[in-house]
């Protein structure tokens, strides 16, 4: 797996406040939010019960009514997992699929036999559908694609530069002339490959980049899909057309976004 910030984050949050609050780590689609509850549960505790409500709707259907007692006795018949006491960590995968499970994060964190790990991206969530939001008992955090020191992780590039380039960098020292162009090199094939870790792993283990960007049309075409299933009719195709023509008006001369340049009229303000 690739080597994440964001892992430094969950181990202090395991240490300091588990007990008090649970842990929402929200981010875009496909930026590796998944993969790295999935990894810090099994580093770091005994058990780990994961719930995709996403790819598993029903799911949810364990959230709608009960004590925590309750809930986690389905939990562990839904799942086939038995909950350890302090050494279980319940991942609630794309929880804004299943506002229940959020209203309930209040008193599953009271009662405190397990630890929770939310992830999510709060597409389509509907606040008012949400009886009561775990103001208090609720942390959260941020994900986002890999970074240019992430990505340089993902190479295997030598530690001891980084450290060097980041001395030079707090110093205010020149960078010598090899390192400079050795850094440019690779913050160009950064640009091209992008952060998003499967596009990133890809490169990494083809270098090949047609198969890189081919990767990177998918998670587009990912994005579109969730346009379409969270937005509906005209303004579904609205969006669409604001989202695809992002690249080309962001590569123009001006560098800035302009609705304006879609239409005019009331509706392109609103929007």
């Amino acid at each position: 797996m690739l080597r994440r910030k964001l892992y430094d984050d969950l181990l202090d949050w395991k240490e300091k406040r588990r007990k008090q609050k649970a842990l929402f780590v929200m981010g875009a689609r496909q930026v590796g939010k998944s993969t790295l509850a999935r990894k810090f549960g099994e580093e770091n505790y005994k058990q780990v019960i994961e719930l995709n409500f996403y790819n598993d709707p029903g799911a949810a259907r364990i959230f709608r009514h009960g004590t925590p007692e309750i809930i986690l006795t389905q939990l562990t018949a839904y799942t086939g997992k038995s909950v350890i006491p302090d050494e279980t960590l319940v991942i609630l995968d794309e929880i804004q699929e299943c506002p229940a499970a959020r209203t309930a994060i209040k008193f599953l964190v009271e009662d405190g036999t397990c630890d929770y790990l939310e992830t999510g991206s709060l597409l389509g969530i509907q606040y008012n559908s949400v009886k009561s939001l775990p103001v208090g008992f609720e942390e959260r955090i941020n994900m986002y694609p890999l970074d240019f020191e992430e990505f340089l992780w993902a190479l295997d590039y030598p530690a001891e530069s980084i450290r060097y380039i980041k001395e030079c960098f707090k110093k205010q020292k020149s960078v010598g002339s090899a390192a400079h162009e050795r850094m440019l090199r690779l913050f160009d094939t950064y640009i091209v490959v992008g952060g998003m870790p499967e596009a990133v792993q890809t490169y990494v283990s083809t270098k090949d980049i047609t198969e890189t960007v081919r990767i990177q049309k998918q998670i587009l075409d990912l994005y579109r899909q969730d346009i379409s299933k969270y937005a509906q009719g005209l303004m579904s195709l609205k969006i669409r057309q604001i989202f695809d023509s992002i690249p080309s008006q962001l590569d123009d001369k001006n560098r800035r976004f302009m609705l304006s340049r879609l239409g005019k009229g009331q509706q392109m303000r609103d929007l």
